[in-house]
């Protein structure tokens, strides 16, 4: 078994709706197969004070020698620093819904290939962190995402053909945000063989 080691904890996420779900679309039966993935329906927030930037490294969910992998990134577009939070939400990485979770390529999980799929092999107890986070004008934040299966009872039985995620978050001057923007952005990973 092939096993990596995430190193530093995720934040928590409050008083932010973060979701994932599963596409609908296709019937493909060659669930056992490798499919290549691309980013589509990329919905960036355009009037955000937060300019966002996704890039698709590794494409494929059940290559054995790396997990599907994306870099995204926020840049505070401001000449005054902000506060954004949630910042999983923010930079597209959430806990659990459904069968697939993006983990930050730091956190203190172990993961492996198991089964086919690259899943959770052991998850550590989730450490609360900020869940706001302050950005100085014209900074980029950036993350390395993975996208495993974080299910302990079973696997999915079939690649999908289409992964949705939509995240919510706010971005302020002030801690807590009183007066946040709300912010909207989501993507879709869609299979392309």
């Amino acid at each position: 078994m092939k096993r990596r080691k995430l190193l530093t904890a995720v934040g928590s996420a409050t008083a932010v709706f973060v979701s994932c779900c599963l596409g609908s679309s296709g019937n493909g039966t060659d669930g056992n197969r490798d499919k290549h993935f691309e980013l589509q329906e990329i919905t960036f927030p355009t009037d955000g004070v937060l300019e966002h930037d996704l890039q698709l490294k590794s494409r494929t969910l059940r290559d054995p020698d790396q997990p599907l992998t994306i870099e995204s990134a926020v840049t505070n577009t401001e000449s005054t620093e902000r506060i954004y939070g949630d910042g999983k939400a923010a930079l597209g990485y959430s806990y659990q819904q459904d069968y697939f979770e993006f983990f930050r390529a730091e956190t203190r999980t172990e993961y492996g290939f198991e089964n086919g799929w690259w899943t959770v092999t052991e998850q550590s107890e989730r450490v609360d962190g900020r869940s706001e986070i302050p950005i100085k004008a014209k900074e980029t934040h950036e993350r390395t995402l993975v996208l495993l299966v974080n299910d302990n009872e079973s696997d999915p039985e079939r690649v999908p053909d289409k992964i949705t995620f939509e995240f919510i978050y706010q971005v302020g001057e002030e801690a807590y945000m009183p007066d946040g923007q709300v912010i909207e952005w989501g993507f879709s990973l869609v299979r392309t063989d």
